[in-house]
């Protein structure tokens, strides 16, 4: 009897341990925390604030079936897929427009840096200043007058390509005079960008009276009119006699203006070194560009309205 006692008693302890055992456990076992969502990992990278999303605990025949549960507010689905975004990829996204953006400034840094270079702002000596001219003024610098390229320049050179672009597209005439020698294949390639809407009379000087008389030996200006309906002029202070002929007639003028001109001599003035050849190659090649793009536009219009004229 007592032998049968004490077996019992260690079979009591035995079912004992094991009980115990089997209640560790179960108390040890803790459920896989839910996936973070990717706002909030990169909110935590970026150190920004972000919004509170709910946890989500996964459902017991969520992992068997092999679906992924995610939080509908965050930006982890993909488009019209279900397919979650990591955060590498949300992270390669971010640089790809950072990229692009940094690239926009570097080209507009650029075209910048080259009317710069192009010493576009370089102007006369502080003594040869004209009065008017003074609102176009930056500063000074070893004596020369600097030229405000970002606030007068660039504003002035846009409002004058827009009227050349209107005046092509009305199928205009524009006339570009560059009396220097160096103007010559300036304005040349200026005149092939505005093919019948352009001329030009370049390494030679102006013949008085070729507008008030009426003369003309371009084809385009004779096909359409005896005058011009704008005249772009690269040296304008010397060109005065061709300056009064245009306000004769009516014709606006758009100029290079230097420090020691007037401003109101021609009707559209851009502030910039009309000495330098590479400043106004590229002031010619803006606005005949403009030009370019005017001319094409009303081809473009007159394609359009070819099958409405018809009926």
């Amino acid at each position: 009897m007592p032998s049968l006692t004490r077996q019992c008693t260690r079979t009591y302890a035995a079912a004992s341990r094991r009980l115990h055992t089997f209640a560790s456990q179960q108390n040890a076992y803790q459920p896989p925390p839910a996936p973070i969502p990717t706002s909030d990992a990169l909110a935590a990278v970026s150190g920004s604030p972000s919004p509170v999303h709910q946890t989500l605990t996964p459902e017991p025949g969520d992992h068997a079936q092999g679906h992924e549960k995610v939080h509908p507010g965050s930006s982890a689905v993909g488009q019209g897929q279900g397919r979650k975004i990591t955060l590498a990829e949300e992270m390669g996204r971010r640089e790809v427009e950072e990229w692009k953006s940094n690239l926009r400034r570097v080209r507009e840094w650029r075209r910048t840096q080259e009317k710069t270079t192009s010493g576009a702002e370089l102007g006369h000596s502080t003594s040869r200043l004209a009065p008017s001219f003074m609102p176009y003024i930056y500063g000074h610098r070893a004596g020369l007058n600097i030229i405000d390229l970002e606030s007068s320049t660039v504003p002035l050179l846009k409002k004058a390509a827009s009227l050349v672009k209107e005046v092509v597209k009305a199928d205009g005439v524009v006339l570009i005079v560059g009396t220097r020698a160096e103007h010559r294949s300036i304005v040349r390639k200026a005149v092939e960008r505005l093919e019948g809407n352009g001329f030009g009379v370049a390494g030679t000087s102006w013949q008085a009276g070729t507008l008030t008389n009426s003369v003309f030996g371009p084809r385009p200006v004779q096909q359409k009119s005896n005058i011009p309906d704008l005249v772009i002029i690269l040296n304008p202070s010397e060109n005065l006699g061709l300056i009064r002929e245009c306000t004769t007639m009516k014709v606006p003028t758009v100029g290079i203006v230097d420090t020691d001109t007037d401003p109101r001599v021609v009707t559209y003035a851009i502030p910039a070194n009309m000495e330098s050849v590479r400043t106004s190659e590229l002031v010619l090649s803006t606005l005949s560009i403009a030009g370019a793009e005017g001319r094409e536009e009303r081809l473009l219009d007159a394609v359009g309205r070819g099958p409405s004229v018809r009926r």
